[in-house]
């Protein structure tokens, strides 16, 4: 039988490796307060899907709005209309 895996850890290469945000909800560990906010808002704790935005040029699902902005730019080669 396999034992259940601690919640994982985002860790950024360089530094001390300290994560003092914590999710109170998954766990996960952030050097910042802005990135736990980011995290808290889009990815962990979300009502509903976690997948809100979608590509209206290929239909791919995306958990936040900066990485449905990347996908456009690197992948589709256009600009994101406001």
């Amino acid at each position: 039988m396999l034992a259940a895996s601690p919640a994982k850890e985002i860790v950024l290469s360089g530094g001390d490796g300290e994560l003092p945000f914590r999710c109170v909800m998954c766990g996960r560990g952030y050097r910042s307060r802005s990135s736990l906010t980011r995290h808290s808002r889009y990815e962990c704790g979300r009502l509903g899907s976690r997948y809100t935005f979608t590509c209206t040029l290929c239909g791919k699902y995306f958990c936040r709005p900066d990485h449905l902005k990347q996908h456009i730019l690197n992948i589709h080669g256009g600009s994101v209309a406001k």
